[in-house]
């Protein structure tokens, strides 16, 4: 359904139609790099189920599924919102391609942006993630929470990482990705391997330590065309990660707060503590994201208005 939307509203809105026309010169110029975002693609697909594979194998299907239910809802939150931000920005990054300073600036203005609706939800689904499951899925699923935990944990790398791996994407870069996505895999499974020989917590906390590793890979590779180093793009982050962190604490703070009240109550109040401090330290500290998301913002309501 979701895509069938996707493909209906594309077609509704691009003047382009497929033809019964065959050029062997443009599937010799895009076999390259198609072929190796294909194999980037999938040990990216074989990387992300290896875990499972390995608890699988060592640990009981019930431990296996506690892990699995959490991975799960991470993916689905933190990809989906990732992936939106990646298909709007990738035809921007395409079409400055050729200047170096414009893609600078736009890479950081996306990890910014990326980061002020990312580390919210991440952190916030974290800190409510007990209240959740029990609330949608019964207490049979509360061991799962401290894997959710850290697995959300890993999200935050997702901003500074997928942004610089669009970059190289744009960029045509694809011997470059494929070989990144090598090594970043051959590191993945080495310490999940590890991982998985202490404890089901072992792999996610791998895990962990795997996003970070790939991050920091992704922002080297694409350091040559964007020429920002890891310290300066983790500081386009920070603001939005302190926001969160205290975010977090106020929401942690609520719920000890109402520890004895029900477990619906503790979920809303959560919720709204959380959407409410994060919104009041944006329109204190007005970080670069605040401003820009506003302006969005307003910009979506005039469309609407005048619709």
């Amino acid at each position: 359904v979701i895509y069938g939307t996707r493909t209906l509203v594309l077609w509704l809105h691009s003047g382009w139609r497929p033809s019964a026309v065959f050029s062997a010169r443009s599937v010799k110029q895009l076999f390259g790099l198609g072929s190796r975002l294909f194999g980037a693609a999938l040990l990216t697909h074989i990387g992300n189920n290896f875990p499972l594979i390995l608890l699988g194998k060592m640990y009981s299907s019930q431990q296996t599924g506690f892990y699995e239910r959490s991975a799960k809802i991470k993916d689905s939150v933190a990809n989906g919102i990732s992936l939106s931000l990646q298909n709007v920005t990738f035809p921007a990054f395409s079409s400055i391609q050729q200047h170096d300073q414009k893609l600078k600036l736009s890479a950081r203005q996306v990890v910014a942006s990326m980061s002020f609706v990312l580390f919210p939800v991440m952190i916030g689904l974290a800190s409510v993630a007990e209240d959740l499951f029990s609330l949608m899925w019964k207490d049979k699923w509360l061991p799962a929470v401290p894997y959710f935990q850290v697995l959300c944990l890993s999200a935050v790398f997702l901003p500074l990482s997928n942004t610089n791996l669009n970059i190289l994407k744009a960029k045509g870069r694809g011997n470059t990705i494929l070989l990144i996505e090598i090594i970043k895999k051959a590191f993945g499974f080495g310490i999940v391997f590890l991982g998985v020989r202490y404890s089901v917590m072992g792999v996610a906390v791998a895990y962990l330590i795997w996003m970070f590793f790939e991050m920091l890979i992704n922002v080297g590779a694409a350091r040559r065309v964007t020429r920002c180093t890891v310290a300066e793009l983790a500081r386009d982050t920070l603001p939005y990660l302190t926001m969160a962190a205290v975010m977090f604490f106020c929401v942690m703070g609520a719920g000890w707060l109402l520890k004895d009240a029900s477990v619906l109550l503790v979920l809303a109040v959560k919720i709204i503590v959380g959407a409410a401090s994060y919104i009041l330290l944006s329109w204190l500290f007005k970080p670069a994201a605040w401003n820009e998301v506003l302006s969005m913002g307003r910009g979506l309501l005039n469309k609407l208005l005048r619709q």
